[in-house]
């Protein structure tokens, strides 16, 4: 263990977590590291930046850095803002602060005080520094403020470090006020300092830290602003500190990066691809590239082109790409772009150039780019595979999933894959258990997804939800591996198109939903979607008997704890309940539309109301199915106009219910009839707009009575269309 007075760099400069590849100490230590540095003068160009800070530039800081490497002259307390300036520019200061929070990092290592503590004097408060310490713990937004803002830059630079450290001692989560204050005075802490505040609570109180919020103040929030661009030195900014602002800065903070580096800046290679990360995250392509570019300036073999890191990042970038029509006909928009880099493609980049093609819609270009990874004799993995099967079950084509099949079974390492085998037995959900073969037994059916299932997985599971027959016996000897989720739910979704019947339903609900209340660590997952719930209920849905427990299950979801622990022997996570959504309600109001149950249908859209549910087409669709076939034409009509209303066009599916009409003439009758209402009933608004009130029209008696009438019937007409259009 190191011990108190030695170097810090090692102990201390840890890579951001936020990292995902594996980063070298170097390049975020305090060693004098090329990527470190800051741009010599000649980039403050005029014209890049205002005439009085390039004068300020070369007036008082040119002369100044002539011999960047001369470690006396501090680059870290120039900033290009001149009002603005740092705490510490001598090299025995910065000494000081690392020796002494090298100190603090190994009396917290050993759980002890060691007099090193004691003895050096940046541990020791200033006189009046105890006025300044309630301050931050009590109020440190509103009287810390204005009483640092109150010193002189002396005191303020006799203080922080003391305070700084005192803090982390004895109070650390109060450091983030502390910083965030600090940070924003015209005298500033150096960003290196800031960092190693920040990287003791990470270190040290990881879930206290990431977690930290007081007021508006975030964990996020604190790192933007003390390590924003403006407060960055004019060079020898550490590459640490540039992480760590990239980790939690938002899409204009990573565009500020990147305009960094176009004004001349140099960033550290792992710096670059996070940046490209970033951008990828924010789904901008352009911008992505544009960072990666420069990982081609870096004179670094540990980011050359077909480096592991820089592939990854390509396969990143790749996710964004999509295709255009140009004048040498379609291509894809950012796979030629790597390519002129020097990049050049590997298996995982041809995966996703594949799948790129696929996505497109048209199916031709997928398999000319799979004729490519044949004739340049690129391997297949189980992620090709994935994609091969995903396509072809896409597009309805069993024929060629027949043929994947064959080509999967010879190949054992890829068929054990986890996707591979969900891809396996969801092709044969769609294509077998979903269109089911009148001519074969349903337990058949069954039985080859439970052969499935238990080539890979272990079948326990299954036997607690009472899912299993006793007389099942499996064909083959299965791996015992645990369950994914998409397994399981592919299992229960064919049992019940094999086995509809009430009881069994009843009963395998039962005890899914206790399995899901225990915390089942493989059933109540399955709860953080509606997917099995909505099995459920469309396994009800045409069955008389099954209303009661349509309504228990959309009730269970309703009336279900917000959260739900899930009991693992590794860890410990919450799932957040699923509430039902659209398409729940959906599958319950069709239940009762199936069954002739009317007035149930309205009580559901009265609870769908209730629960701001929005009408989209489906639910559109299956209310007018269910008028339709209980010959409800005034409903109907009304039911039509409002989704017209709302936006929705009448579709295939609108017509097909409309067939179920016995008399389809009535339906365009009544729907002219409220057009006419309504015509007449904007015409006599317009009349009275325009008519002088004194004027009056003399009718016969016969005429007054015509017209009453007519106003009654209007009136009649528009209460039902204002009662109609209530209900929606």
């Amino acid at each position: 263990m190191r011990e108190p007075g030695s170097s810090i760099a090692s102990q201390h400069g840890t890579q951001d977590s936020t990292q995902q590849a594996s980063q070298p100490l170097h390049e975020g230590s305090r060693s004098g590291e090329p990527n470190s540095i800051g741009p010599t003068p000649q980039i403050l160009k005029r014209g890049d930046i205002p005439t009085k800070y390039v004068d300020w530039f070369n007036r008082q800081v040119k002369p100044k850095v002539k011999n960047i490497a001369d470690e006396d002259v501090s680059l870290r307390s120039l900033s290009l803002d001149p009002k603005v300036t740092f705490l510490y520019s001598e090299k025995t200061e910065f000494e000081q602060w690392e020796s002494a929070l090298n100190t603090l990092l190994w009396a917290k290592q050993h759980n002890t005080a060691p007099r090193a503590i004691s003895e050096e004097p940046v541990f020791n408060l200033l006189d009046d520094a105890r006025d300044l310490i309630g301050m931050i713990q009590n109020d440190c937004l509103g009287s810390f403020k204005t009483a640092w803002e109150g010193l002189e830059t002396q005191l303020k630079a006799a203080h922080w470090q003391r305070l700084a450290l005192w803090l982390l001692q004895r109070s650390p989560l109060a450091i983030p006020e502390f910083l965030y204050i600090t940070a924003q005075s015209n005298h500033k802490p150096d960003c290196r300092m800031v960092v190693d505040c920040f990287q003791f609570l990470t270190t040290h109180y990881p879930e206290e830290w990431v977690y930290w919020s007081k007021g508006s103040l975030t964990h996020a929030s604190v790192i933007q602003t003390c390590l924003d661009r403006k407060n960055w030195p004019i060079a020898k900014v550490p590459q640490n500190s540039i992480r760590l602002y990239m980790a939690c800065t938002d899409y204009s903070g990573l565009c500020n990066v990147l305009q960094w580096m176009k004004e001349g800046h140099n960033l550290g290679g792992w710096n670059i691809l996070n940046l490209v990360r970033g951008f990828v995250k924010h789904q901008d392509a352009e911008r992505a590239l544009e960072a990666f570019q420069y990982i081609t300036t870096l004179n670094d073999e540990r980011f050359n082109m077909d480096s592991s890191g820089v592939m990854r990042h390509c396969c990143k970038i790749l996710t964004l790409d999509s295709v255009a029509d140009g004048p040498n006909g379609r291509n894809f928009r950012i796979l030629p772009k790597l390519l002129e880099m020097g990049i050049r493609p590997d298996r995982d980049m041809m995966n996703l150039v594949l799948l790129n093609a696929f996505r497109t819609g048209d199916p031709q270009l997928g398999l000319d780019v799979l004729d490519f990874m044949q004739n340049r004799s690129y391997d297949f993995d189980a992620y090709t595979y994935s994609i091969l099967l995903t396509d072809a079950v896409a597009r309805g084509d069993r024929e060629r999933v027949s043929t994947l099949i064959k080509e999967i079974e010879g190949l054992p390492e890829i068929r054990r894959n986890s996707h591979v085998a969900s891809k396996l037995m969801h092709a044969y959900y769609v294509f077998v258990a979903r269109n089911m073969d009148a001519d074969i037994e349903p337990s058949r059916i069954f039985y080859a997804m439970l052969d499935l299932y238990v080539e890979l997985y272990d079948i326990t599971p299954l036997k607690e939800l009472l899912l299993v027959p006793s007389e099942y016996i499996p064909t083959v000897k299965g791996l015992n591996e645990q369950p994914t989720l998409i397994a399981l739910f592919l299992v229960i979704a064919t049992y019940f198109r094999c086995q509809r019947r009430y009881q069994h339903v009843e009963r395998i609900y039962s005890r899914f939903r206790d399995l899901v209340l225990q915390g089942h660590r493989h059933f109540a997952p399955l709860a953080a979607t509606d997917h099995t719930y909505n099995v459920f209920l469309t396994t009800l849905r045409d069955n008389p008997h099954g209303m009661r427990l349509c309504v228990r299950i959309v009730q269970d979801m309703l009336q279900s704890p917000p959260t739900i622990t899930v009991n693992n022997e590794f860890e410990k996570r919450t799932i957040n309940h699923v509430k039902p959504a659209a398409q729940t309600w959906t599958i319950l109001l069709s239940a009762f539309l199936y069954n002739k149950q009317p007035y149930a249908a309205e009580k559901v859209k009265e609870m769908m109301a209730k629960h701001n549910i929005e009408y989209n087409q489906v639910i559109w669709n299956t209310v007018i199915n269910g008028y339709a076939n209980a010959q409800n034409i005034p409903d109907l009509a009304m039911a039509i106009r409002t989704m017209e209303e709302q936006g929705f066009a009448v579709d295939e599916y609108t017509m097909r219910s409309l067939r179920y009409l016995h008399n389809p003439e009535r339906l365009w009758e009544v729907m002219d009839e409220f057009d006419q209402v309504e015509a007449m009933s904007r015409g006599e608004e317009n009349v009275r707009e325009q008519k002088p009130p004194e004027q009056r029209v003399t009718r016969s008696p016969e005429e007054e009575a015509a017209r009453e009438h007519e106003e009654l019937l209007e009136q009649g007409l528009r209460r039902l269309i204002e009662k109609k259009k209530a209900k929606y």
